[in-house]
């Protein structure tokens, strides 16, 4: 069983984990618009071989926003304030799905030396261009106005697969209560933070770190072709396909990628 831990972060808010296990520790950053449950196959079954902290990011879960707009390089700074406090100021696993793929790869950018090692998991290292900018800026107006699940529902089809959504009745029911119980100010702050989110193509060949790459075999937010070719520029890395899912593979086929995880890690 997983400990609910909440911490007061450095600008006030609070900044809440779903912590379990010992040893090495790893951190785990959920995907937009969801929160720690993303990971309910990784906390129990990943504890008895390390130390496994599910981040909730601002504004989703427990953690609270700030009065300001953040951006993706404040939220690394949030997992660096929790490595302090939480991996007893040891070097960390950090594995980012997605929009927490984003936020792995400016905490790499700002503490490398705090790294044992990166996951991306369904993310891509390019930024968004001009017509996807928009298409965030829209969806956050959207949800301020409207309502959450008003603003995310036409994102919801892409993230299972088509079997996942036919055969798994209570996976569906888990994602879409996720998206709907994220907060509007939540989804309008996380679509405007990665909406002006860095590039890291021409970047990639300057990590040093060992990486691995996630793709989901039928993703299409994060194409596994496309993955396979930017993994490629990065020196120490693996790139694996998780099959029979979309772009949230932890939980569509959690024995397939828990089984690359720790061959991974090496626990």
């Amino acid at each position: 069983m997983s400990n609910s831990i909440q911490i007061l972060g450095p600008r006030g808010n609070t900044l809440s984990v779903h912590a379990a296990g010992e040893g090495a520790t790893l951190f785990l950053l959920h995907g937009f618009p969801l929160d720690h449950r993303l990971w309910q196959h990784q906390l129990p079954e990943l504890c008895g071989r390390l130390h496994v902290v599910a981040v909730h990011l601002r504004g989703f879960g427990s953690s609270t926003l700030d009065e300001g707009q953040y951006t993706l390089a404040e939220l690394a700074q949030d997992v660096e304030f929790l490595r302090q406090h939480l991996a007893g100021n040891e070097p960390i696993w950090l594995c980012g799905l997605s929009m927490g793929g984003y936020v792995a790869l400016e905490y790499w950018r700002q503490f490398s030396r705090n790294l044992r090692g990166l996951i991306l998991s369904n993310t891509k290292p390019t930024a968004d261009n001009a017509e996807a900018k928009a298409n965030r800026i829209a969806m956050a107006k959207q949800a301020l106005e409207q309502g959450s699940w008003a603003a995310v529902e036409p994102m919801f089809a892409k993230l299972l697969s088509e079997q996942s959504l036919a055969a798994q009745p209570e996976l569906v029911e888990l994602v879409q209560a996720m998206m709907k119980t994220a907060a509007p100010a939540a989804i309008a702050a996380a679509q405007t933070a990665m909406a002006e989110r860095r590039d890291f193509t021409d970047q990639l060949h300057a990590i040093r770190v060992p990486t691995l790459i996630v793709a989901g075999e039928v993703d299409p937010i994060a194409p596994a072709e496309e993955g396979r070719k930017w993994a490629s520029l990065i020196p120490d890395s693996r790139f694996t396909v998780v099959s029979g899912t979309a772009h949230l593979s932890p939980l569509e086929n959690a024995a397939a990628f828990n089984r690359s995880l720790l061959e991974f890690v090496g626990a």
